[in-house]
C-alpha cells in the first residue's frame, strides 16, 4: 500500500515543511521581503472508519463481501479518483443498490470511493470506500513494514 497518511506525513514533516528553513528558500523569501516565522500543515480530506464502527452518515470502508450490510434502499454513484474530494454536482446519474452490485460482481482488484445518494432528495448522504475482500489483512500487515 502506498497511500498511506503516515507516510505523507512524515515526508511533510521531515522533508516539505524545513524547506522553508534552507539556503535557497531564505534568499527567495528576503528578495521578496518575506519571512516565515512558523511552518505549518493541514491535512484535508475524510478519515474513513470501518463500517461496523462508523457513525450514521461517517465516512467508512467496507470490504466488497459486506457490500449487503448497506442500505439497499438508497442510490449509489461510483466516483473516479478526481472526483474523491469534491462535493457531488446536482446532475449525477446515481444508480440503485442492485445495479451497483451488478457493477461490484467482479473482485475488485483496488478500493472504489461511492457516494450513497438519498433516492428523494438526491442529496448525498455519505461516502463510502468498498475494498477488496484480502484489503484489511493487507493494511494490517503495513503497520509492521517499514516505510
Amino acid at each position: 500500500m502506498k497511500d498511506r497518511l503516515l507516510r505523507k506525513y512524515q515526508h511533510t514533516c521531515n522533508h516539505q515543511l524545513p524547506l522553508s528553513s534552507s539556503e535557497v528558500a531564505q534568499t527567495q523569501l528576503a528578495a521578496k521581503h518575506l519571512h516565515v516565522d512558523q511552518a505549518q500543515a493541514v491535512f484535508r480530506g475524510r478519515l474513513f472508519q470501518p463500517l461496523a464502527i462508523a457513525a450514521e452518515g461517517q465516512p467508512a470502508w467496507l470490504a466488497q463481501a459486506q457490500l449487503g450490510q448497506l442500505n439497499t434502499h438508497a442510490n449509489f454513484l461510483c466516483l473516479q479518483r478526481r472526483q474523491w474530494f469534491a462535493a457531488i454536482s446536482e446532475n449525477h446519474d446515481s444508480h440503485a443498490f442492485d445495479q451497483l452490485t451488478h457493477q461490484l460482481a467482479s473482485p475488485l482488484e483496488r478500493p472504489l470511493q461511492v457516494a450513497v445518494i438519498d433516492p428523494h432528495t438526491q442529496q448525498e448522504t455519505r461516502r463510502l470506500f468498498v475494498v477488496p475482500d484480502h484489503w484489511e489483512a493487507a493494511a494490517r500487515d503495513c503497520l509492521y513494514q517499514p516505510l
